[in-house]
């Protein structure tokens, strides 16, 4: 290979590699201003949102034919089941029929446990984050959503 050939690789390399380096910070920006989440992309709001004292959770519980209450413990099912706590705080927003069919699977999950869920119950705890030593006030549970369990 002569010098100008190699030196014109060069510059061609150079070139490539600046349009990606510019892709890849516009990329960055564009996250950031649309403020989308596409990993590896990041709009940094894990860090930039006010923090409070209170917590929000979900808990997904299921009524088995004498009235009582069991709280899905969704990590003890199996890995099919352990994200799908996540879809609670949406559940509301779901068409009914997207909603009997997450409640049936919960009841399923129910029945691996030995439960027979004749209804699902999901609620949303908030509570107080401890900021001393021992614990903090109860949490306060709010009914967020009644479905069917069990069924076709």
């Amino acid at each position: 290979m002569t010098a100008p050939a190699a030196g014109a690789e060069a510059d061609g390399l150079a070139r490539r590699a600046r349009w990606v380096a510019y892709g890849l910070v516009g990329l960055l920006a564009f996250s950031t201003i649309a403020g989308v989440e596409w990993w590896p992309l990041s709009s940094f709001r894990l860090f930039s949102q006010a923090r409070t004292g209170t917590a929000v959770s979900w808990q997904v519980a299921v009524v088995d034919g004498a009235g009582e209450e069991h709280v899905l413990p969704f990590d003890q099912l199996p890995r099919g089941y352990r994200g799908s706590h996540q879809l609670a705080p949406t559940l509301r927003r779901l068409s009914p029929r997207r909603r009997d069919a997450v409640c049936r699977a919960w009841a399923a999950a129910a029945g691996r446990l030995a439960v027979e869920a004749g209804e699902v119950r999901v609620y949303r705890v908030t509570g107080r984050v401890p900021t001393g030593h021992g614990p903090g006030p109860a949490p306060t549970r709010t009914l967020s959503v009644t479905c069917a369990g069990a069924g076709p």
